[in-house]
């Protein structure tokens, strides 16, 4: 593996956001670059986020799992943000069952950190802001692990991430 969480163990959240949205930006480039994840025509391209589990072995989940590689994010998977009368809130969402899932589930990850979902100030969360941030900072870093094994497990994409 690439070791992309390995010097963040002793970072901060904010430190270890930034290191995982600069990663997502080399990633999604590789993907767009690569025409190996793209989806879109003249009207836009976006990373195909959702066919990246296909190029993934069978066994990945369970990969994942017997490594300990993403406890976290697997005992307790990431919320998505929604609204609700105008008020920001977090949906649970359901338990990973498969590598679609545990994808899903960094896509989540990013979308919350790219979208603002992380660090909100705590009078608009349900826990204490220590909690949070701890379960904000291992989900990132669960993140970063999970894609530095899914590019060792797909190594055209992973070929493809070190070029860029």
């Amino acid at each position: 593996m690439r070791g992309l969480a390995e010097n963040l163990q002793q970072e901060n959240v904010y430190v270890v956001g930034a290191a995982t949205f600069l990663v997502f930006q080399r990633l999604e480039r590789a993907m767009k670059e690569s025409k190996l994840l793209v989806v879109g025509g003249e009207d836009g391209l976006n990373a195909h986020w959702d066919g990246l589990h296909k190029y993934l072995p069978d066994d990945f989940l369970e990969d994942v799992r017997a490594r300990g590689l993403a406890p976290a994010m697997l005992a307790d998977p990431p919320r998505k943000q929604i609204q609700r009368d105008n008020v920001p809130e977090w949906k649970e969402m359901g338990q990973i069952r498969d590598a679609a899932d545990l994808i899903l589930a960094v896509r989540r990850v990013r979308n919350n950190l790219v979208h603002g979902g992380k660090y909100m100030p705590k009078s608009a969360r349900e826990e204490p802001a220590g909690k949070v941030e701890q379960r904000d900072r291992a989900l990132l870093l669960e993140t970063l692990t999970v894609l530095d094994f899914a590019l060792d497990r797909w190594p055209e994409l992973g070929a493809a991430f070190d070029s860029v």
